[in-house]
């Protein structure tokens, strides 16, 4: 486990790696505080898995990414990335204090010209 020590998550951290055996892997940050933990993705692949309609509000935005809630939209994208046929793996960021990630803008698919 790592100490977080930025509250956001850019593409570059995203990383899809091709040509693996048996499966392809992406790698994603998770951040986490005391009490919550959110799973950072780049909105491009929430566009590419088809999933812009289907994750709540509970998860929260920021920029391009978006921040998925542990309950509901975890579980929704870990599917889809299996569905594309990949395996998931992440790194934990976690810091002591309450996250920023809480004040950040609650997920909303209203502005799609963000997603291309």
């Amino acid at each position: 486990m790592r100490t977080a020590t930025k509250e956001t998550c850019a593409t570059k951290d995203v990383e899809v790696k091709r040509g693996r055996k048996p499966k392809d892997s992406l790698r994603l940050y998770i951040r986490s505080d005391p009490n919550n933990f959110w799973l950072c993705v780049p909105r491009t692949l929430i566009a590419r898995f088809g999933l812009v309609n289907k994750i709540s509000s509970q998860s929260f935005q920021r920029k391009t990414t978006v921040f998925l809630d542990r309950n509901k939209d975890i579980p929704t994208f870990t599917k889809a990335v299996e569905q594309h046929g990949l395996s998931l793996k992440t790194v934990e960021l976690h810091t002591s204090r309450h996250s920023k990630i809480l004040k950040y803008n609650p997920y909303t698919p209203r502005n799609r010209d963000l997603f291309q």
